[in-house]
């Protein structure tokens, strides 16, 4: 061999040895049976998970305040349990996106429906109320990683909303 080739496929090795040293070795799928319990679940246990990576992005409607606090929010959730960093934007990206939005057709005020592909995650609420609240459940199904494996949330769809049309009573018993 030549020097030139020897140092060619030092080179490669090393490249190697860095991507694989960069990237998560396992993916670590969470769970959609949170706390508090939604209304429905329908987990599709043969499909792929929705991975998170750094390349993730959440999307929302351009112009909509509320939206930008509930995507911006989402990204730290995201960071906080899974080590990735997620970027959120108004352009609508096709797959490895979480996409946020309004849908009037939703009956339930405050409800949400969240659908989880393996290339995408939607999540529609009647208001941004509702959106704020799917963003918690995605919160609570995403496994804690620390950076150490990737997260990902299992396929499926959630439909949830309040039960009852207050969200708490107390009272003082004193």
């Amino acid at each position: 061999m030549t020097k030139i080739q020897v140092k060619t496929w030092a080179f490669c090795l090393f490249a190697a040895g860095a991507l694989a040293a960069c990237s998560p070795r396992e993916v670590q799928t969470g769970d959609l049976n949170v706390i508090p319990q939604p209304q429905e679940i329908a987990e599709v246990a043969d499909a792929s998970p929705f991975v998170i990576r750094s390349s993730t992005k959440i999307c929302y409607p351009e112009g909509n305040e509320k939206l930008e606090r509930t995507a911006r929010l989402l990204a730290t959730y995201i960071k906080d349990v899974t080590g990735a960093e997620v970027k959120t934007t108004t352009e609508a990206a096709g797959n490895n996106c979480i996409a946020l939005g309004i849908d009037p057709a939703i009956a339930q005020k405050d409800g949400y429906v969240l659908d989880i592909t393996a290339d995408r995650v939607t999540l529609n609420g009647s208001t941004e109320a509702g959106v704020f609240y799917g963003a918690q459940t995605i919160h609570k199904a995403l496994p804690i990683t620390g950076g150490k494996a990737a997260g990902a949330l299992p396929a499926g769809t959630v439909k949830d909303f309040p039960r009852y049309g207050y969200r708490g009573f107390m009272i003082d018993v004193c």
